[in-house]
């Protein structure tokens, strides 16, 4: 038997072919990138989180209202808000290269303290990527962050002092207080070895082996 193609059927299948032909060539690619950081108390107003595995951390605040902004020379649109998790931390992800500001709500009864610059660094090769730029402080913000496609920015973190002398002995009578909470290093030092220790340590192992083979001789 043979079997004949119909015209309308090829033609469907050039239509099928082609749309999703489009679909592919048009459809963008998932942003990346990203811009994250931390609110907390600043005991000893160096600028710096202590993290949890310090010898002294220093405390987080959750549910601070922290803003992301879309800037163009000196207008900011706003893209989103969110708020600061139970480790104290915000973060804003899905993010398109562009320049951005964030903004944080300064925390109803405490007195502010050092906002710090974050580090941008590439997806890929934790590098600092071409045409990035960490931006400027200002009052409870960081202005003008160039932020490269497939890059993170981390540690743009936002200080305080601590409760403002009016709030100290009425919050902690009341117990409303914050609860004392650490927020986890996300970079704790590497437990590989550096390549000098793993040498001296492979010479040794090869010394061992080669003195039980001569024992058994």
């Amino acid at each position: 038997m043979i079997h004949r193609h119909r015209p309308g059927r090829r033609a469907l299948a050039s239509s099928l072919a082609a749309f999703a032909l489009a679909i592919a060539t048009t459809s963008p690619l998932q942003a990346a990138s990203s811009l994250s950081g931390y609110a907390y108390i600043d005991r000893n107003n160096d600028g710096q989180l202590a993290f949890a595995d310090a010898a002294q951390p220093e405390w987080v605040l959750s549910g601070v209202e922290v803003k992301l902004y879309s800037m163009s020379g000196s207008t900011e649109t706003l893209l989103s808000t969110t708020t600061t998790s139970s480790i104290g931390e915000y973060l804003f992800s899905g993010l398109s290269a562009g320049t951005y500001a964030i903004r944080q709500t300064q925390p109803v009864g405490y007195l502010d303290g050092i906002d710090t610059l974050g580090i941008i660094r590439n997806l890929n090769n934790n590098q600092v990527p071409a045409g990035a730029n960490v931006g400027s402080v200002a009052a409870d913000a960081f202005l003008n962050i160039a932020l490269p496609a497939d890059s993170r920015g981390n540690f743009y973190n936002f200080g305080e002092r601590g409760l403002l002398p009016g709030h100290v002995s009425k919050r902690y009578l009341l117990g409303t207080a914050p609860p004392i909470v650490t927020a986890p290093d996300p970079e704790p030092a590497s437990s590989v070895p550096e390549p000098s220790t793993a040498a001296l340590l492979a010479l040794g192992w090869f010394g061992l082996t080669a003195a039980r083979r001569r024992s058994a001789r």
